[in-house]
């Protein structure tokens, strides 16, 4: 320290003026490049995420009063539709027929068995199910049983 301070000495008064000139300048530029400029950066980008999440709730909000919208015209029997299961389950009930077994595959898509059923019930229920409820079969196997008029059913049912 001492010998920066010989040295400050024998400079002239322009010199150290000039020089003092020199290192406020550098230790302006610094604070700008190393603190202001990266703010500034960070502020403007803070800005434009604020747009784009203003603009996204925008649009959520309009999607929102737009669903709420159609619940309310929506006719209430296609709002009320029956899950596959329940469907399929009280219409064979209501035929006099049980599941022995019933497996979700897909989407909208069921596996069904029926052990010892009536031929002629299984055939009006399956073209009630097609005609009034819109089910498509995918896969039908029917194997007659021991007794006459009675058969196995495996089938894929989807909306």
């Amino acid at each position: 320290m001492n010998s920066l301070s010989n040295y400050w000495n024998t400079l002239s008064r322009r010199d150290q003026t000039a020089l003092l000139i020199c290192v406020v300048a550098v230790a302006l530029a610094l604070i700008w490049w190393a603190l202001v400029q990266p703010s500034t950066k960070a502020v403007e980008q803070q800005i434009v995420s604020t747009r784009a999440s203003a603009e996204s709730l925008s649009r959520v909000r309009n999607m929102a009063q737009e669903l709420k919208q159609y619940r309310m015209t929506a006719d209430p029997s296609d709002a009320a539709e029956v899950q596959l299961s329940e469907l399929i389950d009280s219409s064979l009930r209501a035929g006099g027929m049980n599941m022995s077994s019933f497996q979700p595959v897909r989407d909208g898509e069921v596996r069904l068995r029926l052990d010892d059923v009536a031929y002629n019930s299984f055939i009006t229920w399956l073209v009630d199910m097609e005609a009034n409820h819109s089910l498509v079969t995918r896969e039908l196997t029917i194997t007659p049983t021991r007794a006459s008029g009675r058969v196995s059913v495996s089938m894929r049912l989807a909306r």
